[in-house]
């Protein structure tokens, strides 16, 4: 861990702990690790928040920071006290001085101390308690089961939600996170370049990720930033079908939807390619529509705007793809509902989301856009009738002057 990671958590803790009041407390806790079966769980990936706050990417942790007054606060990390049985079977444990060395945080302790130190902190400071409530966008449940623990063991308090605060510091990146996202992106491309030597009629669509996975593991990335969607034939209109079973078929096209991730961070780019190296005229039809469209929504990611307006001006671009296309008449959009029930039949999900320490980061469509900000651009056309999709992804970095991280031509 070099100086300047260290420096960008310690910048992070400082930037939160001023949006809190004297003697409030924020704890956060690490992620569950998940059982895959008796003796092994799957690979471990921390809370983004706890990424963010310190780098520490160990289960079992705990971060504390509490904020004495207005120039004093005390910051922790607990962590797992290694143990000849962890050791052997699991793995060695970050030590205390390694922690500090990765976080910048000074008391380092083990898990033993929490409850101690916690009550006493909490107990001198009288300030509010904030915890994660859970910043997942889609809702989805997830259940923290060291946290749980701890609220029951304390239901006397009251406790606030960190969310919306962490959420506001994370959207906007600092040039270390960009780059980190860039670096992502880097590596993504070539392997993008690397795998397309080996796509040809009869190849599986698992053989091609696994050539994906070489390439980005190579590089020393942790490996994919989320399950690769890759997907031929009829395929291509599933949106996130990740079970890459299917054989490649000469004349179909493939959708590739690939990311590495990189000290944390995501790439998301998706590729739409024929099979045989060559599109049909009806496919390069759709294809350069999406291309057509991609290019003039790109002038929307800059500051003011919102997922919302961006979409709004992809709706009113494919509404006049879908009639070239011969997909809807005049007639049809003459008595439509709405311009979003129209498009949503071949496009059924947002032409963008925000991108960072998760694939879909925190941030909603109604958003106001910040310099700073890192999105995706991924319009697309999905017509089952005909047995193909088509998807382009890029990840655009929002300014005065948007910037196309990924360069999407292929």
């Amino acid at each position: 861990m070099n100086s300047l990671e260290r420096e960008f958590h310690t910048q992070n803790r400082h930037k939160l702990l001023d949006q809190i009041g004297n003697g409030d407390t924020v704890i956060l806790f690490s992620a569950n690790p998940q059982s895959r079966n008796a003796n092994q769980f799957f690979r471990y990936r921390q809370n983004s928040d706890i990424l963010y706050y310190s780098g520490i990417q160990q289960e079992e942790t705990i971060l504390l920071l509490h904020k004495k007054n207005t120039t004093e606060a005390e910051e922790y990390a607990f962590i797992i006290e290694p143990t000849e049985h962890i050791n052997v079977w699991t793995g060695i444990k970050l030590t205390k001085a390694e922690i500090t060395n990765v976080s910048g945080i000074a008391n380092v302790e083990y898990l033993d101390k929490f409850d101690s130190i916690a009550d006493e902190i909490i107990n001198s400071g009288q300030g509010r308690v904030f915890l994660s409530f859970g910043n997942n966008i889609r809702k989805a449940e997830y259940i923290n089961f060291r946290q749980e623990a701890w609220k029951k063991l304390h239901s006397n308090l009251d406790f606030y939600d960190i969310d919306p605060i962490t959420t506001t510091l994370r959207l906007q990146k600092s040039e270390y996170e960009i780059g980190c996202i860039r670096e992502a992106i880097r590596i993504t491309k070539n392997a993008f370049a690397e795998v397309s030597k080996i796509i040809r009629p009869g190849i599986h669509e698992y053989e091609i990720e696994a050539e994906f996975y070489k390439q980005i593991r190579g590089c020393g990335c942790d490996g994919f930033a989320y399950q690769p969607v890759i997907s031929s034939g009829s395929n291509n209109c599933i949106l996130q079908s990740i079970n890459n079973q299917g054989i490649c078929h000469d004349g179909d096209l493939l959708i590739m939807d690939v990311g590495a991730e990189y000290k944390g961070y995501a790439a998301d780019i998706t590729r739409t390619i024929p099979i045989n190296g060559k599109f049909s005229p009806r496919q390069q039809q759709v294809y350069d529509e999406i291309m057509s469209i991609q290019r003039q929504i790109k002038q929307y990611y800059v500051p003011g705007s919102s997922i919302d307006r961006i979409h709004s001006e992809f709706e009113k671009l494919m509404l006049e793809a879908l009639q070239k296309l011969n997909l809807v008449t005049k007639d049809e959009i003459a008595h439509q509902e709405s311009v979003h029930t129209t498009v949503k039949r071949y496009s059924p999900h947002l032409c963008s989301h925000f991108i960072g320490l998760d694939v879909h980061d925190v941030g909603n469509r109604h958003t106001i856009l910040k310099s700073g900000m890192v999105m995706s651009c991924e319009p697309a056309i999905y017509i089952p009738e005909e047995g193909f999709g088509i998807r382009m992804e890029t990840d655009m970095l929002v300014g005065e002057k948007p910037v196309d991280l990924g360069d999407i031509s292929y």
